[in-house]
């Protein structure tokens, strides 16, 4: 039996009337995604004035086996109310390279008026995706889409679109865990310490259950809190990490994790950043994750750097700074009541 699927509605920052801000906006969602999943994320993205509906499509095959990709762009095309409408798709060649591809269909009076697509190879070395060639092709023209585009938006015979219940927001994907430390164990009392005990902690997460969000981790006397945020935050996720430091009266030292890439050594490496604040000071550790032998899109745990970041910027740090939007605010979003 199908399920319906709602498509996630998200805010959007950039001008939909402007062709080159748009496509500029693509490019780089597309790179993102190549670098952190290795592959762009297959979706329908309708975009309106402020904001953008999105069907992923492998979040759809889960939903509804049956539904058809172009069934439902044909159901989903001509709606009059939406400013522009793009299709996200990975096309696997012959010769075994892959590309990205981003297509736009531009619709007046219930008919496609003209297209526009951009492509561009990409390929996974050791466990990182990286775009290929120096820039996107783009092509353009009136009319109906050219091939592969036209067979793949040409729903068969008997296809069906999904099954789709009306957009919405999706729900904020937050975790907490918290308890008390031991008795006999030392607390940390400088930036540097917070950094450290942070860096135990996700590499405990680590060898549990992986490491996908952005990992928080608070010290408020023997009291230690761990949050994992995920997507569809109400806020920014140092907005996020200050109404956590606020909840319960401000923590002694707080860390964040996260996974992130960077240059190291003159070449993209996939790092675990970790930033721990305490007594106004902040430190900085990044954990280097290397290809695991055998299994390069898997990573283990190589070489650590550490150093001093020195005072947490006025007004930019964590502990006894408010969130820029109101704590009761996010509260009421998260599903937090008072604390008790």
């Amino acid at each position: 039996m199908p399920t319906p699927i709602a498509p996630e509605r998200r805010a959007l920052e950039v001008d939909v009337h402007d062709d080159e801000e748009v496509r500029r906006w693509l490019a780089g969602m597309l790179a993102a995604q190549i670098a952190t999943r290795r592959e762009p994320v297959p979706a329908i993205h309708l975009l309106f004035d402020g904001h953008e509906e999105v069907l992923e499509w492998t979040g759809v095959r889960e939903a509804d086996p049956g539904a058809d990709l172009a069934a439902t762009w044909a159901a989903l095309a001509p709606r009059r109310d939406v400013e522009r409408r793009i299709l996200v798709l990975r096309l696997e060649h012959e010769d075994g390279t892959s590309e990205a591809c981003m297509f736009e269909e531009t619709w007046e009076d219930g008919e496609p008026a003209a297209w526009w697509f951009g492509r561009r190879r990409y390929a996974v070395e050791d466990g990182i995706g990286r775009l290929l060639d120096v820039a996107w092709q783009q092509h353009a023209g009136p009319g109906r889409a050219p091939e592969p585009f036209a067979s793949i938006l040409s729903p068969a015979a008997g296809a069906r679109p999904a099954q789709l219940l009306p957009a919405r927001a999706p729900e904020p994907k937050v975790w907490m865990q918290t308890d008390e430390a031991a008795s006999s164990a030392r607390l940390p009392t400088t930036a540097a310490e917070m950094a450290e005990q942070t860096q135990a902690v996700v590499l405990g997460s680590l060898e549990r259950e992986g490491f996908k969000h952005l990992l928080v981790f608070l010290i408020r006397g023997r009291t230690w809190e761990k949050w994992l945020l995920g997507d569809a935050l109400p806020t920014a996720a140092d907005d996020m990490v200050r109404w956590i430091c606020g909840r319960l009266g401000q923590p002694d030292g707080v860390a964040t994790a996260e996974g992130v890439l960077a240059h190291v050594d003159g070449k993209p490496e996939r790092v675990i950043r970790i930033v721990g604040e305490m007594g106004g000071r902040r430190a900085e550790r990044a954990i280097i994750m290397a290809p695991k032998p055998g299994k390069p899109e898997d990573v283990v745990t190589g070489r650590w750097m550490a150093r001093e970041l020195g005072p947490a910027p006025e007004g930019e740090g964590w502990i006894g700074v408010e969130p820029m939007l109101p704590g009761e605010m996010i509260t009421t979003v998260m599903g937090y009541g008072t604390p008790k």
